[in-house]
């Protein structure tokens, strides 16, 4: 974003950064949250306590895979916007931009799939 200009993001790149580093270390607390109450139960199994463990956890999933599909909203609207602003200088980028969507379109199966299995 800082190579294209200020006009190719509707959010600053120093400011997505910090925003989803932030989100994600809540998202990762949310959900070591979740396996801590489901897991510690003293000797006795408590039904009520692996649920609610087991809530959270998903929640902390969800959220982790709903932020990281708005990041990847935000760099398709960048990718689209600098490709019409700087047009034949963003070609030496792409090969940046296919890895990306590759990792991202991985990541998103697997955060799906540890949704869907917790």
């Amino acid at each position: 974003m800082s190579f294209v200009g200020p006009g190719s993001s509707f959010i600053s790149h120093r400011v997505i950064t910090k925003l989803f580093v932030i989100i994600d270390i809540l998202c990762v607390l949310t959900q070591s949250t979740g396996v801590t109450v489901l897991t510690n139960n003293d000797g006795a199994v408590d039904m009520n306590r692996v649920t609610l463990g087991r809530w959270i956890l998903i929640g902390g999933l969800m959220a982790q895979v709903i932020s990281f599909a708005f990041f990847v909203f935000i760099a398709i609207a960048f990718d689209l916007r600098s490709q019409k602003l700087v047009g034949e200088r963003l070609k030496e980028l792409r090969p940046l931009f296919t890895v990306f969507y590759i990792s991202a379109f991985l990541i998103i199966g697997r955060s799906v799939y540890r949704t869907i299995g917790a």
